[in-house]
């Protein structure tokens, strides 16, 4: 069944029974090639996003509904570049389009170090005509949000390998100033130091 972008469709948030939320990071270049990244778990609290997780621990079937609606809807909108399409998924495991960002996203940071072309170089890329660049992630990657100035008192051990990046912001309550991105060949281990961190600096 083909995605369909209908202006008469929305949703009720507050009505859906949310299981999850994911977001997927679809390429698309000038020669209509297209690479999408492993759909992304996304933790929020208080609508600010505090962790990213890739890949999503959701089925293999909704893996692949999720990519195919993101290339459905970046075709159907003629985008070239890098889109971020966030989904909903409820307890009945029913996938919903929350939004459309048709740019780098802030749930794809984590592709800076843990890919060999993150979401950034494919969007210049993409701009600069070249071809799309398969670039796939083997084990997991999971990214936390550093906001205000709190910061973990000692990082993972290997073969978890840790990338701290900050924004050169200054500190305000709730305000993004960076991230860590762990990385890792067991997908579980690394899901599961993630949030040992995010429980020490966000209690989440």
């Amino acid at each position: 069944e083909k995605f369909q972008i209908e202006k008469k469709d929305y949703i009720l948030e507050k009505r859906i029974e949310l299981k999850t939320e994911i977001s997927v990071i679809t390429v698309r270049y000038k020669d209509n090639s297209l690479f999408s990244y492993k759909p992304i778990e996304n933790i929020h609290k208080d609508q600010i996003l505090y962790k990213s997780t890739s890949p999503a621990s959701i089925s293999l079937e909704l893996q692949t509904k999720a990519i195919k609606w993101s290339q459905e809807i970046i075709e159907a909108l003629n985008y070239v570049g890098v889109i971020c399409i966030e989904y909903f998924i409820d307890k009945f495991d029913n996938l919903y389009v929350n939004e459309i960002a048709p740019r780098v996203h802030n749930t794809g940071h984590w592709t800076i170090g843990a890919l060999g072309a993150d979401q950034f170089t494919q969007h210049i890329g993409c701009v600069m005509g070249e071809s799309v660049r398969e670039s796939q992630l083997e084990g997991g990657a999971s990214m936390i949000n550093l906001l205000d100035n709190r910061l973990p008192a000692k990082m993972p051990d290997e073969p978890v390998r840790s990338l701290i990046q900050t924004y050169g912001k200054g500190v305000r309550k709730g305000r993004k100033l960076g991230h860590i991105t762990l990385i890792g060949p067991d997908a579980a281990e690394v899901k599961a130091k993630a949030a040992q961190l995010i429980t020490e600096l966000h209690g989440v």
